[in-house]
C-alpha cells in the first residue's frame, strides 16, 4: 500500500520535471520567456512536491523503525511555529493566503524540536493545498490542564467524516487533490500522529464540508 501510494505520488511530479525539462531543451531558442519562467516554475514547484514527500517517507520510514529518539526541551511556542512554518510562506503567497499566528511569547513546551517542526509544517503545508486562493488560514493555542492545545484552522474545503476516520491510517489513506491540484497522500499526517504522539501528545480534527478544517494537536506544558 505505502509503495502504491509513493509511486503513485511520485509519478506525476517527475512527468512534469521530465517534460517541462525536455521542452526547454529541444526547443528553448523558439519558446518565448514568458513560457521559459512557466516552466521554470512548474518544475520549481514539482521538484519541491517530490522533496518534501522524500523528506516524509524518511522520518515516517525512520519512526517504524524506532531510529528515531526525541530530545524533549523547554522552547517558546511562537518561536518554535514561526521557524517552523516559514517555509511554507511562499506557497501561501502563490495562493493569496493569509496566514494569522495568534499564540502568547509566554507560553513554552516541552517537545522535540526537529519532530514537532515537521508536524507543524506538515499540517500548515495540508491547510494551504486544500484552502482556496485567498483564503485564510489561522493558528492559535489553548491551555488545557498540563498541555498547551496547537490548532491549524483553515476555511478551505473541508473533509467528510467518513474521510476523517481514515484520515491516519495508511491502509485506507487515499490521494486527494487541493483546490489548484496539488496531491496529497496523507503520509504527511500519519507522521504528525506518529511526532505528536513521541512527544506525549495527541492529535485530532474538526472539518465539515465547504466550512474548513481544523487541526489540533497537544504538548506538555514546560
Amino acid at each position: 500500500k505505502l509503495f502504491s501510494i509513493i509511486a503513485h505520488d511520485l509519478r506525476n511530479p517527475f512527468n512534469t520535471i521530465m517534460g517541462m525539462a525536455g521542452l526547454l531543451e529541444t526547443d528553448y531558442d523558439t519558446i518565448s520567456v514568458d513560457k521559459q519562467k512557466l516552466y521554470i516554475r512548474e518544475i520549481s514547484k514539482a521538484s519541491k512536491s517530490s522533496y518534501d514527500l522524500l523528506q516524509n517517507l524518511l522520518f515516517w520510514s525512520m519512526s517504524q523503525m524506532q531510529k528515531i529518539e526525541t530530545r524533549p526541551e523547554r522552547i517558546q511556542l511562537l518561536e518554535l511555529i514561526t521557524s517552523s512554518i516559514n517555509p511554507c510562506n511562499t506557497a501561501a503567497l502563490k495562493k493569496g493566503i493569509s496566514i494569522t499566528t495568534n499564540v502568547s511569547d509566554s507560553i513554552f513546551v516541552l517537545a522535540d524540536k526537529i519532530s514537532i517542526g515537521r508536524v507543524l509544517s506538515n499540517l500548515v503545508d495540508n491547510a494551504i493545498k486544500f484552502t482556496k486562493p485567498e483564503g485564510e488560514i489561522q493558528i492559535y493555542s489553548k491551555v488545557n490542564k498540563q498541555m498547551t492545545e496547537i490548532f491549524i484552522e483553515d476555511n478551505g474545503i473541508g473533509i467528510s467524516q467518513d474521510d476523517i476516520k481514515k484520515l491516519f491510517q495508511i491502509d485506507n489513506s487515499k490521494i486527494s487533490l487541493g483546490t489548484q491540484n496539488e496531491r496529497g497522500t496523507g503520509l504527511g499526517l500519519l507522521i504528525c500522529k506518529e511526532f505528536v504522539e513521541l512527544n506525549n501528545g495527541e492529535i485530532s480534527v474538526n472539518s465539515h464540508p465547504g466550512r474548513g478544517s481544523a487541526f489540533c494537536f497537544s504538548l506538555p506544558i514546560a
